[in-house]
């Protein structure tokens, strides 16, 4: 989950298209949620693709919001498995190499 006016968002998101592409084969997959409020789709776009990210950026509603209960601060960050389980879950920023040591214990778990 970030935002276009989140500056640690806008950190983590190229480490993040960084480690899609490192562990894309062994099953990774990167969403970003975007967390503006009453933000266009074309200018949420138009600030990943300024921030170097190709990965997918979903508008989602305030349910999804809600069904994760976030936190007041964002990044907020949920490794999911590939049958939707959450295995971690970060809030903040963090550095790149602590986010590549959650993705590949993630991906340990056996689940992603």
């Amino acid at each position: 989950f970030w935002a276009t006016w989140c500056g640690p968002c806008k950190l983590e998101m190229p480490w993040f298209q960084d480690l899609e592409n490192k562990y894309k084969a062994q099953g990774l997959v990167v969403l970003g949620l975007d967390q503006d409020d009453g933000m266009a789709a074309q200018e949420v776009a138009a600030a990943s693709k300024r921030v170097g990210v190709t990965y997918p950026i979903l508008m989602p509603d305030d349910a999804v919001s809600k069904s994760y209960q976030l936190s007041d601060y964002i990044p907020e960050t949920y490794y999911v498995d590939k049958k939707g389980k959450i295995v971690d879950q970060t809030i903040g920023a963090h550095s790149k190499d602590e986010l590549e040591a959650d993705v590949q214990k993630a991906i340990a778990s056996g689940g992603m």
